[in-house]
């Protein structure tokens, strides 16, 4: 809730900025330049959507797509969906909750994993696992954890057209239930993004 707050905050001070505001009968807040905003302001694709649903939902309740339903920053590419880089396509297959694996994380602490398919769309295509993490609500972020189910996923090369699943396990505190998992390799400026919850 924090992250979100942020966002809240950035746009309050976005329309004070340009001393607009809404009414109860009225918006004279203009829905597309707070969007423009947020997508100038925002430092990833989980705070650009929070950003924009705060635009829709709250500033000018009713202008997201169709005027109907505000944007929900969670219903963003969850378990099931397929991104892709220049030399990778990646499919979040599955998301435990309560992974079970070699590894035991500290008391208070449970440990996660992500499934990943991975389709090599160029020569020589190669995930770094050490490039994936996990946030939770309030911005926290958790790197890999030193363990996972098995199989975990491999770092070897993929030739065009071969795939590999495996694991990637985190340690999060115990009662997390929300995560945004992102893979941020050093050639994409944003990274790939995707949002579980219990």
């Amino acid at each position: 809730m924090l992250r979100i707050m942020r966002v809240v905050s950035l746009v309050a001070l976005l329309v004070m900025a340009t001393g607009t505001a809404t009414t109860a009968q009225e918006p004279i807040v203009d829905a597309a330049e707070l969007e423009a905003s947020c997508e100038a302001n925002a430092g990833d694709a989980m705070m650009l959507a929070a950003c924009q649903y705060v635009v829709h939902a709250v500033l000018v309740p009713g202008s997201g797509a169709d005027g109907d339903e505000p944007l929900d920053p969670t219903a963003q590419a969850g378990v099931g969906a397929t991104q892709q880089t220049d030399t990778l396509e990646i499919t979040l297959v599955d998301f435990a909750w309560d992974a079970e694996g070699l590894y035991q994380p500290p008391e208070d602490h449970v440990l996660v994993a992500a499934d990943l398919r991975l389709l090599g769309l160029a020569p020589a295509a190669k995930l770094s696992t050490i490039s994936i993490t996990v946030s939770d609500q309030d911005g926290v972020t958790y790197d890999k954890a030193l363990g996972c189910p098995e199989p975990c996923l491999g770092t070897d090369e993929l030739d065009e057209g071969q795939t590999q699943e495996g694991w990637v396990g985190f340690e999060v505190p115990e009662g997390t239930d929300w995560l945004e998992l992102a893979y941020r390799p050093s050639s994409m400026a944003d990274g790939l993004h995707w949002f579980v919850a219990r």
